[in-house]
């Protein structure tokens, strides 16, 4: 069971980051992280029941699991992003000192 948690867990880093790295929000469509982690939780949890329906009981364990730690995965990548974002808005402006 702890190989398929660990191999969910990868997925989502994978596909996060790849969506992160794909569409590279811009910090004015921040709230699309409140419609992303329901619906990650959401679709994770339809899919432990399919499984627990189909009678894969560690499957579905899984992702139950993985329903908690996909949020979490997400909200870090998602506010690592911004603060990535941040940085390398201010360090492009470079400031002098003006003498009159």
């Amino acid at each position: 069971m702890l190989k398929r948690i660990l191999l969910l867990l990868i997925a989502d880093i994978i596909l996060i980051v790849s969506w992160l790295l794909w569409e590279q929000p811009d910090p004015s469509v921040s709230i699309v992280a409140i419609i992303i982690v329901p619906a990650l939780v959401i679709l994770n949890l339809i899919l432990g029941i399919v499984f627990w329906a189909f009678k894969k009981a560690a499957t579905s364990k899984a992702f139950l699991i993985n329903s908690v730690a996909s949020a979490i995965i997400f909200s870090l990548l998602f506010d690592g992003w911004y603060e990535y974002r941040r940085w390398r808005t201010y360090e492009i402006f470079t400031f002098e000192k003006g003498g009159s």
